[in-house]
């Protein structure tokens, strides 16, 4: 089976039936070199895994390629649910990151929908033993939308001062987390985030709030600490750090995602729900 595979990943080498652009490309070379690029690979689906925002664009390129199906990769329904149904519409079948919202998007479409997690979306790197920062956060926090998550943020300023690192720059993100001891999580609404895939591949021990999808995934909470307020998560961060426990369990972590945790893993998944559907076993 060959895939196209719509998405923002650059540089990710997973197998030669699956050919990923970025969508930034895509929308630079134009409708008709897009069109052109995607039949010279002639795939039997296109992936989209994004809501973009150049939807009269993608209009337009899913109209011209009517004769492949087309599949949607729904990650962030937690953001804006209706605008997803919307969406979901264009396409033959639907995989959707957040499972207790799979029913609730099949209830609106016409189309098969199935529970597909996020993924570690990088290179693996080596785990650094000496690391620079104790605690660390990369991601949004802007208090009219993450204010939950900022209370905890400033939590972590009052509590660690420069021993808490927090950026929103996701460019180094790689780099702070592979330096980090513990990589702090706090999810916006129940959703298994990227962030959860990344501390644990780039090498960094993760604490995270509770996140129902974290316990469907097999063996995930070994590598998990999990806090439901602000006296456990201090608790957690200080023996952590004054007993270096931190440290454990870092290789094991890391392998648990490169073995069973990356792109590669999502899309072979995805092509074998695919495969049970088209036998009508969906």
């Amino acid at each position: 089976m060959k895939i196209v595979y719509l998405s923002y990943e650059r540089n990710i080498n997973i197998d030669p039936n699956v050919y990923i652009t970025d969508i930034d490309e895509i929308d630079k070379c134009g409708l008709v070199q897009a069109v052109k690029k995607i039949k010279e690979f002639n795939p039997d689906y296109i992936i989209e895994r994004e809501f973009n925002d150049s939807k009269a664009f993608y209009d337009k390129l899913y109209l011209a390629l009517p004769e492949y199906k087309k599949v949607f990769w729904a990650i962030d329904t937690h953001m804006n649910f209706e605008r997803y149904v919307r969406y979901s519409r264009y396409f033959d079948f639907v995989f959707c990151a957040i499972s207790n919202h799979v029913s609730k998007l099949q209830e609106q479409i016409d189309i098969p929908v199935k529970w597909l997690p996020l993924y570690f979306p990088a290179q693996i790197l080596p785990i650094k033993k000496e690391k620079k920062y104790d605690i660390s956060f990369v991601g949004n926090f802007k208090p009219h939308f993450f204010e939950e998550r900022r209370k905890y943020l400033d939590f972590l300023k009052k509590e660690y001062g420069d021993q808490f690192h927090c950026v929103t720059d996701y460019k180094n993100m790689s780099s702070i987390m592979n330096n980090s001891k513990i990589s702090f999580n706090h999810s916006l609404r129940d959703d298994l985030n990227f962030r959860v895939f990344e501390a644990l591949g780039y090498g960094s021990h993760l604490i995270t709030d509770v996140v129902s999808d974290m316990l469907k995934i097999k063996n995930l909470s070994n590598f998990v600490t999990v806090y439901k307020d602000f006296e456990i998560l201090k608790k957690h961060i200080d023996f952590l750090l004054d007993t270096k426990n931190y440290g454990f369990y870092l290789d094991d972590s890391q392998n648990f995602i490169k073995d069973s945790h990356c792109l590669k893993h999502r899309i072979n998944s995805l092509i074998e729900m695919i495969k049970t559907n088209e036998q009508g076993e969906f």
